[in-house]
């Protein structure tokens, strides 16, 4: 996987969407953006102990986050992960509201153009941060004004910051997927436990077994992608799990 960065014409300091293998479902849609990974970052709930999101396997130097790998392989990508980083932190609620909000509203208008060229339907679905997490209260709030704005675009975001979860739950075009691994699955749960009358709220387990042991059923559906039951190439686009409205769903990506 190799995101690539877009700086929109005429503005200094904004958002640097990127266009994801997965994430796209046409060539060159930007719909996603990322920030810097990790605890020191932007991911206070990152997992460090064995099997965790942010732990660093024995004989290797790279932590087991995929966005590790590809920061290392990809040199253009940091910069950009870091720009977004600094952009965001760097503004006040209102600022990070309107930072949102411009790059939900180009989203928005190149579908738009899109479709008028193609004759298609346009896809409006977003995940927020291929790379990266909530990394404070004020930025949860923010996400949950931006995408109210928007509310013809389906939001999408797979977290690790449980303690923000009650910030965006009356969003109803945001779909919240707690990340779950072993290292994190009691926290998950209980949060997953008490906001499940939310329709929106999703798990994702990252697990080589599925052995979550829920204390409740829960509907935990085989990602195609890690199974090769779907190419990667607009894999998310293709599979729809994560982001369908009916028959919501969870998800366990074998990892």
């Amino acid at each position: 996987m190799k995101p690539t960065g877009m700086k929109p014409k005429g503005i200094a300091r904004s958002i640097r969407p990127t266009s994801d293998r997965k994430t796209r479902s046409w060539n060159n849609q930007f719909n996603t953006f990322g920030l810097l990974p990790g605890p020191d970052a932007t991911c206070p709930g990152a997992t460090t102990g064995r099997h965790g999101c942010w732990s660093v396997p024995p004989g290797r130097r790279l932590h087991t986050c995929y966005v590790d790998n590809v920061m290392r392989c990809y040199g253009g990508v940091e910069p950009i992960l870091r720009h977004n980083t600094e952009v965001l932190k760097s503004a006040n609620y209102a600022a990070m509201v309107e930072l949102l909000d411009q790059e939900f509203g180009r989203f928005e208008a190149a579908e738009a153009r899109h479709a008028q060229r193609t004759k298609t339907a346009p896809d409006l679905r977003y995940r927020l941060h291929w790379s990266g997490d909530i990394y404070s209260k004020p930025y949860a709030r923010a996400i949950r004004t931006a995408v109210l704005r928007h509310p013809r675009c389906l939001f999408w975001i797979y977290t690790r910051s449980f303690r923000y979860v009650p910030d965006l739950l009356d969003a109803p075009n945001l779909i919240i997927i707690l990340s779950l691994d072993r290292c994190n699955k009691a926290k998950g749960l209980a949060c997953f436990h008490r906001y499940s009358y939310h329709r929106n709220l999703r798990l994702a387990y990252m697990s080589p077994v599925n052995d979550l042991n829920a204390a409740a059923p829960i509907n935990l559906l085989t990602c195609p992608v890690d199974t090769h039951k779907i190419p990667l190439e607009n894999g998310c686009h293709r599979c729809g799990i994560c982001t369908r409205r009916s028959s919501p769903a969870s998800v366990w990506f074998r990892c």
